[in-house]
């Protein structure tokens, strides 16, 4: 069985994810924005010790989703993983969009994997399927696993991610929401940004999906 916990971030809404499979207490950090106390506090609440994290996993390459990568590595020799499309964006300020913003550099050390479409990541008993959903950024994944998705800046609750910072595309974008609108399961969607909510509410109501 799989349970998720809601990491509070220190700023910018994004949401960092703790991935738990109970059983076998295989856990996994999603997208980790929060500070480093914050994230191992989740962690040992939770029962589990930081040094059996299994993946550092990033949705995409924005500095809000990235901002305790190398802490959080450095504490728990857990690996990095992105998309190879954004891999850059951990070592370019530019790309990860902090000197758009900040007009200041900040990086990262390089991913330990880059993924690609369709990988599967051993998980307990399970596998996290890799789908590269491009458009927000030219390597956004949504990371899958049982009913659970995880979505990252591609798809929120009624709305969308924007697509006018680097790599970004809006024809990307519409393909791959119409690759996530076909699936057959009703998927539990945990954003990078807003509350929890469902494929079917997104199908339902979500513009974005219904005038595709």
């Amino acid at each position: 069985m799989m349970k998720v916990r809601n990491i509070p971030s220190n700023g910018y809404e994004s949401n960092c994810w703790l991935l738990l499979e109970e059983e076998g207490g295989c856990f996994a950090v999603i997208d980790p924005s929060p500070s480093l106390e914050k994230i191992l506090q989740s962690i040992h609440q939770s029962g589990l010790d930081e040094k059996n994290l299994k993946y550092i996993l990033l949705t995409h390459g924005h500095f809000d989703h990235i901002l305790s990568v190398d802490s959080l590595r450095k504490a728990s020799g857990a690996p990095v993983l992105i998309h190879k499309d954004d891999g850059d964006f951990l070592t370019n300020s530019e790309h990860n969009g902090y000197k758009y913003f900040f007009r200041r550099d900040l990086t990262m050390q390089p991913a330990d994997r880059l993924l690609e479409d369709g990988d599967m990541l051993p998980f307990g008993s399970d596998f996290i399927r890799v789908m590269h959903t491009p458009g927000h950024t030219g390597g956004s994944v949504c990371y899958i696993i049982g009913n659970v998705m995880f979505t990252g800046d591609t798809l929120f609750d009624q709305d969308i991610g924007r697509t006018d910072l680097y790599g970004g595309s809006m024809d990307q974008l519409q393909d791959s929401l119409r690759a996530i609108a076909v699936l057959p399961e009703n998927y539990t969607l945990y954003p990078g940004h807003g509350s929890i909510t469902t494929l079917q509410k997104q199908r339902e109501y979500n513009h974005y999906l219904k005038t595709l």
